[in-house]
C-alpha cells in the first residue's frame, strides 16, 4: 500500500512540476502553428523528456542513487562540466523566473482592469509581484510548502471546470479551421523551445529515486510514464478546447504583444457566467503562481548552497535580492517577454536534461558500465542540439513565432 502511495506521489510530483504557467503559452502558440504540427510535436517532445529521464535515473543509479545532479556532473564530468552544469541551473531558473515575474505582472494587469480598480503600470506590477514573493519565501520552506499543495490542488479544479463550460461554448468548425493554421516547417519548429519547457520535470528525477526507492527501477520508470504523459494529456485537452472556441478573427489579437491578458479576456468572452470568469483569472493566475514558487523556492535553496551562506535574517534578504534581481530587471527592460523567457528557459533545459547526460553517460561507458538502448539516449542528444539551434535561431532572428 505504501509503495502504491509512493507512486502515485511521485507521478503527482513529476507532473506537477511540468504542468504550471506554460500551460497559458500553448494556445497561443498553437494559433500559430495550427493544431496538428503542435499535437504532434508535442507527442514527440513528450517522448524524447521521457527518455531523457530514464538516462538521467539509469547515470544515478550507477553513480550514487539519490546524488544530486550537480554532484553527478562534478563526479563524473569534473569541475569544467561542474560549472557549466551550475551556470545551466542558474541559466534556467533566471530565464523562468523572467517569464513568471513577466506572468504574474500581465494578470495583475488584467485583474486591476476587471475590477476596475487602482492603475499601475506593468513595471510597478512586476515589482509588486516579487516583493510579495520575497515576503512569502521569508516566511518559511513549510508555508510555502503549503501553500503550493493548496495552490495546486485548487489550480486543477478550476481546470477541470474551466474546460467543462468551454466545451459547451466549443465550435468544431473553429477548430477545423485551425487544424493548419501555417503550413510552414520553419514556423512549426519555432514553437519547439516552448514545448520542450512545457515538459521540464528533469530537476526532481534524482530526489524521486530516493522517494520511491532505489530497488524499484521498473516503478521508477513507470512514475516518469505516467507522471510524464499526464501532463500531455491536460495539455492536448486544453489545447483543442482553447481553439474550439476562438475564431480567426482572434489570431491576430492573440500574436500581439500582450498575448496572455488578450487569451484570457477571448476565454472569458466565450460566457456570460460571472463564475466562469472568476474561475479563468483564479486558474492563470494560480499556473503562474505555482511555477513562481516552485522556481523561487529552487534558485532561492541553491543562493545559500552555492555560497554556503549562514541561516541569519540579513542573509535570508540578501539571497532573495540574488534571487530575483536580475529576472526582474530584465522583466522591467522589456516587459511581456512571458513566451520569449520561455522559450531561452530551453537552452539550460536542453543541456541539462540531454547533453550532460550523455557526457555523463560516455563516461561511465568508459568505466566499463553498459546503457540498453543506446541509440535512444543519442537520439534525444540530437532532439536537445535541435531546440537549442532553434532558439538561438530565434534569438538571431532567422526564426519567429509569427509569420
Amino acid at each position: 500500500m505504501m509503495s502504491k502511495l509512493k507512486m502515485i506521489g511521485g507521478v503527482l510530483i513529476v507532473s506537477g512540476t511540468a504542468i504550471g504557467a506554460g500551460i497559458l503559452a500553448l494556445p497561443i502558440i498553437a494559433v500559430s502553428a495550427g493544431l496538428i504540427p503542435i499535437v504532434s510535436l508535442l507527442l514527440l517532445t513528450c517522448l524524447m523528456m521521457y527518455i531523457a529521464a530514464i538516462l538521467i535515473l539509469e547515470i544515478n543509479l550507477k553513480v550514487k542513487p539519490g546524488a544530486s545532479f550537480l554532484m553527478m556532473t562534478k563526479t563524473l564530468l569534473g569541475p569544467i562540466g561542474h560549472m557549466v552544469a551550475s551556470l545551466s541551473y542558474l541559466f534556467l531558473f533566471y530565464s523562468l523566473l523572467a517569464a513568471y515575474i513577466s506572468g504574474a505582472a500581465t494578470f495583475l494587469e488584467d485583474i486591476q482592469q476587471y475590477f476596475n480598480l487602482i492603475h499601475f503600470s506593468n513595471a510597478q506590477l512586476a515589482m509588486i509581484a516579487v516583493l510579495a514573493m520575497g515576503v512569502l519565501l521569508l516566511s518559511g520552506i513549510k508555508m510555502v510548502d503549503q501553500i503550493n499543495k493548496f495552490i495546486f490542488v485548487v489550480m486543477i479544479s478550476c481546470f477541470i471546470f474551466i474546460v467543462m463550460t468551454l466545451q459547451q461554448t466549443a465550435n468544431n468548425s473553429h477548430l477545423v479551421a485551425q487544424l493548419y493554421t501555417s503550413a510552414s516547417p520553419m514556423l512549426w519548429l519555432a514553437v519547439l523551445p516552448i514545448l520542450f519547457t512545457s515538459f521540464g520535470y528533469h530537476g526532481c528525477t534524482t530526489p524521486l529515486i530516493g522517494y520511491v526507492g532505489e530497488a524499484n527501477r521498473k516503478k521508477l520508470r513507470s512514475v516518469f510514464l505516467v507522471g510524464g504523459f499526464l501532463p500531455f494529456f491536460c495539455y492536448i485537452v486544453w489545447i483543442i478546447t482553447a481553439l474550439a472556441t476562438l475564431t480567426e478573427e482572434h489570431r491576430a489579437l492573440l500574436l500581439s504583444g500582450k498575448q496572455l491578458s488578450v487569451l484570457i479576456r477571448l476565454l472569458s468572452e466565450t460566457s456570460d457566467s460571472n463564475i466562469f470568469m472568476f474561475m479563468l483569472r483564479i486558474f492563470s493566475g494560480f499556473a503562474i503562481l505555482t511555477s513562481f514558487l516552485g522556481v523561487s523556492l529552487g534558485l532561492f535553496d541553491s543562493v545559500h548552497t552555492v555560497f554556503k551562506f549562514k541561516k541569519t535574517p540579513l542573509i535570508y534578504v540578501i539571497s532573495t535580492v540574488i534571487t530575483f534581481l536580475p529576472p526582474l530587471l530584465l522583466c522591467l527592460r522589456f516587459p511581456y517577454l512571458f513566451i520569449a523567457a520561455l522559450g531561452y528557459a530551453a537552452i539550460p533545459l536542453a543541456l541539462i536534461a540531454t547533453i550532460l547526460p550523455l557526457m555523463m553517460m560516455s563516461v561511465l561507458k568508459k568505466q566499463g558500465s553498459v546503457f540498453k538502448g543506446e541509440y535512444l539516449y543519442w537520439l534525444v542528444g540530437l532532439f536537445g542540439l535541435l531546440v537549442i539551434g532553434v532558439q538561438l535561431a530565434i534569438t538571431s532572428g532567422y526564426l519567429s513565432l509569427t509569420e
